[in-house]
């Protein structure tokens, strides 16, 4: 068994591994993915669309008004409208895991399945959405005041700490990243959820980076082919954003392939 210098296990399934089987793991499901996609995410898409019209009736009306509260209840409308699409996609993150998941062992689970199972566990998605925002938020709130005082100490001892925040805050990225498998697969809460998805990084931190660099660096080159395609205006660019969407669930299915290969690892020690 391959295993690192703290102990644990670095899994089975090498990046080569993670690599192919995600691509028949997509191709598998990608009807799946597909059907989930349009219920949770298009079909909200298309009924703001068609509220857009009015929508953007009562805001010129309100900005040529200048009323103070009725802009206020305008950029709270904006934030709320944000934060459900930010939901939802998380939502559908989980669903598309479900999936992945459950067609390993019962092939009569489908899309309709995953998504109930993902609106069941909403509360602790959300949950989950706040804690990871309101982390990010404080320390980046914390990491600017630091920074501002050392600023007046030393630019280079600034500029240091700056540097440093931006490797921990992709250290914390890291650790809860399988936060939504945990929630899918083994059906914990938001905390239980974070915790897991840290023991599963803590102790081969490093395998667990090189994999996650590898397809996020494959990600990034599909975005910038995808940019050169379609270019950044109008209907081609909502076409490429539509294929992005499509495309990065294949990120996800590495990261599901992943946190098995680990979770089965870590079961076989203990």
């Amino acid at each position: 068994m391959n295993m690192n210098q703290e102990g644990k296990s670095r899994g089975q399934l090498g990046i080569k591994d993670l690599l192919v089987n995600s691509v028949d793991g997509f191709k598998d499901n990608i009807l799946g993915i597909l059907c989930i996609m349009g219920i949770l995410l298009v079909l909200p898409m298309i009924v703001l669309g068609m509220l857009m019209v009015p929508l953007a009736g009562m805001i010129t009306f309100t900005l040529i008004s200048g009323s103070t509260n009725a802009i206020g209840s305008i950029i709270l409308l904006v934030l709320a409208i944000v934060f459900i699409f930010g939901i939802l996609g998380n939502i559908f993150m989980v669903a598309v895991v479900k999936l992945i998941h459950e067609k390993e062992g019962y092939m009569g689970y489908g899309p309709l399945d995953a998504i109930k199972f993902a609106m069941g566990k909403i509360k602790t998605i959300t949950v989950l959405v706040l804690l990871i925002v309101a982390i990010s938020i404080s320390a980046t709130i914390g990491v600017g005041l630091i920074a501002a005082i050392l600023t007046l100490i030393s630019k280079t001892v600034a500029g240091i700490f700056l540097v440093v925040a931006v490797l921990a805050s992709i250290m914390l990225f890291i650790y809860v990243t399988f936060s939504y498998q945990a929630i899918a697969i083994h059906e914990l809460g938001a905390i239980d959820a974070l915790k897991y998805s840290i023991n599963i990084v803590r102790g081969r931190f490093g395998n667990v980076f090189c994999k996650l660099l590898v397809v996020a660096v494959i990600g990034g080159i599909i975005d910038y082919i995808l940019g050169l395609i379609f270019g950044d205006a109008g209907a081609a660019s909502f076409i490429a954003s539509i294929i992005t969407a499509i495309i990065s669930q294949y990120q996800v299915i590495y990261h599901t392939l992943m946190f098995k290969d680990y979770d089965q690892e870590d079961s076989r020690v203990m």
